[in-house]
């Protein structure tokens, strides 16, 4: 037998046991892997699917919060522009359903807005409105005042919450005045800051009326996070500003308060609610934006009564109504010190003037009661009045 015969095998030689075994072998694992590559297919496809529900969800639930921010958005707008010309109006709005958002309020530069935080933005070109930085209650209030000067110029809205706290500390007129008008309002009066119990509130802020300005910051409120604590104080016609910041104040800027004072006077009370400086020269520049349109329609309806005289003098018979008529035309247009003068240069040049520069408006008062006097003397001169 040479060396090659071992391996042919004559027809009644059997294939080696363990070659079977070896083949079945391979055929079980091919049959294994083929199953797992199926299992892993359907698991990487179902894998797939379901993520793509799951982003379907996802992305409907952010349209649904969206459209039904966009819906709270217009809603409140609506409010704010209905309550804005409903002048000397307190209006208590439920807002539970709304109490797990944060509305934001926000007035820096040349933009003034609303909204809820971490969505949309709602512009707010025309109205000014005096609420603090951020709200989340069960009922907001919507106060409105009007502001003179010495003609109605706008109303001045408000916005606070019943879980915004106000604490007065002080005395005098206006502390007396604040408890009769804040009926409703979330307002404490005390004498003693360190008496303050400020509950559970989402914002407290300390109006003080001293003169002598915030000095410490009240235990009671030294747990309170810096956001949810800040002050107001009125000396005269200014209000200085501060927030909480640790266990002390951070001072903010003091702002003139442009008004003819007395008795509920708007622009101090919107300095009370303001969220800071900020935010209170802000919706004021708005408000002397309009007032240099109003200032002009006054002009206007002075220089119509004007040419009504003229137009009425050669046809009237009697001496003393002649004279009556030419001391209204003296009144309303003739010397330096006139009313038309008065609106044409005096409360124009300063009205423009006030536009570039908050602390330009300081003078608008003073031109204001200058106006004030000659409307009363046309008013005793039984002279068509200006306003």
């Amino acid at each position: 037998m040479g060396p090659s015969d071992d391996l042919v095998y004559s027809g009644n030689d059997q294939p080696d046991p363990d070659c079977r075994d070896a083949e079945s072998f391979f055929r079980m694992k091919k049959g294994q892997a083929e199953v797992t590559f199926h299992w892993v297919y359907i698991l990487i496809a179902g894998a797939i699917i379901l993520l793509f529900f799951v982003g379907l969800v996802i992305r409907q639930k952010a349209v649904s919060e969206e459209r039904l921010g966009e819906d709270v958005i217009r809603i409140l707008e609506s409010i704010v522009v209905g309550a804005s010309v409903s002048e000397k109006t307190k209006n208590f709005v439920d807002t539970s359903g709304l109490s797990d958002y944060t509305f934001e309020f926000r007035c820096e530069g040349d933009y003034a807005g609303f909204g809820i935080r971490g969505g949309k933005f709602e512009e707010l070109p025309i109205e000014p409105v005096f609420s603090p930085k951020e709200i989340r209650t069960a009922q907001m209030i919507f106060w409105s005042l009007p502001y003179r000067l010495p003609y109605k110029v706008i109303d001045l809205l408000i916005i606070t919450s019943a879980n915004t706290k106000y604490v007065v500390v002080g005395s005098g007129s206006l502390y007396t005045e604040l408890q009769n008008a804040t009926e409703g309002l979330n307002f404490d009066f005390v004498t003693d800051l360190d008496k303050i119990v400020p509950g559970k509130n989402f914002h407290v802020r300390i109006i003080d009326l001293t003169g002598t300005g915030i000095i410490s910051l009240p235990d009671p409120l030294k747990t309170f996070r810096d956001d949810q604590v800040s002050a107001v104080s009125l000396s005269g016609s200014q209000a200085t500003y501060y927030q909480k910041k640790g266990s002390g104040w951070e001072k903010g800027e003091t702002m003139g308060i442009i008004s003819l004072g007395g008795e509920k006077d708007a622009a101090k009370y919107a300095a009370i609610f303001a969220g800071d400086a900020e935010s209170y020269r802000c919706n004021m520049m708005k408000v002397f934006k309009r007032m240099r349109y109003i200032n002009e329609i006054y002009l206007g309806k002075t220089e119509e009564i004007i040419h009504h005289y003229d137009s009425i003098l050669p046809l009237t018979g009697q001496e003393t109504d002649r004279a009556r008529i030419q001391g209204c035309l003296l009144t309303l247009g003739e010397p330096a010190a006139s009313v038309k003068n008065l609106l044409k240069i005096s409360m124009s040049s300063e009205l423009t003037k006030c536009e570039l520069n908050y602390a330009s408006c300081n003078l608008l008062p003073r031109h204001a009661q200058d106006l004030i006097s000659l409307n009363n003397q046309l008013q005793y001169q039984a002279c068509i009045q200006i306003y």
